[in-house]
Parts: structure tokens; C-alpha cells; sequence
């Protein structure tokens, strides 16, 4: 399922949901809604980072 998709089944705003998604964006709220939607936990979707973790993600991304 694209995040198009996903965006208009959540009925959210696309950016919003992709930067949630991709953890730009932190969301409680949102993030419970689309565990939600595939029957899972918040945690097993979206795990939490440390500041480290993050930018090390950002830098194998823009690698």
C-alpha cells in the first residue's frame, strides 16, 4: 500500500504521514492510528530513538 493510499484510508494529509512514517515527525496520536490500521502495537511500528540513533539514520539515508 502506498502512503497515498494510507494517507486517504487515515483520511490525514500525505506530507504529515510520511514524515510520521519516516520519523521526522513525531505524532502519540497519529502514530496509534496507523498501528491501528494494521493491527499492532505503536511500539512495534514505531520504536523509540535516541538523538544519535536518529542522525545516524539521516546520515546512511543521505549517503
Amino acid at each position: 500500500m502506498s502512503i497515498s493510499e494510507l494517507s486517504r484510508k487515515l483520511q490525514m494529509h500525505q506530507g504529515m504521514l510520511s514524515d510520521i512514517i519516516n520519523g521526522i515527525r513525531r505524532s502519540k496520536k497519529t502514530e496509534a492510528k496507523i498501528a491501528a490500521f494494521f493491527g499492532k502495537e505503536p511500539m512495534e511500528l514505531f520504536p523509540s530513538r535516541t538523538r544519535e540513533e536518529l542522525d545516524a539514520m539521516s546520515k546512511t539515508e543521505a549517503a
